[in-house]
């Protein structure tokens, strides 16, 4: 929650892979009116990958992804 009010994102699944759509609904829910041009959303994803290597054991790397829209 922000001061002026809350935000509510809803999409449909969690786990998306290169180049698939992400969509779903957002509601703005505010205490009292607000002048605006604009609403702004970007979302974020991190990505994990797991292997394993016969001398060194478990080794873990990271990468992330982003997105966004004005």
């Amino acid at each position: 929650m922000f001061g002026k009010g809350k935000i509510d994102i809803a999409i449909q699944k969690f786990n998306y892979a290169p180049g698939d759509t992400i969509s779903g609904n957002v509601a703005l829910t505010l205490k009292k009116p607000v002048n605006a041009r604009e609403v702004s959303i970007s979302l974020i994803g991190e990505q994990l990958i797991t292997s394993r290597e016969k001398e060194s054991g478990l080794g873990i790397t990271g990468g992330g992804i982003g997105w966004s829209s004005s």
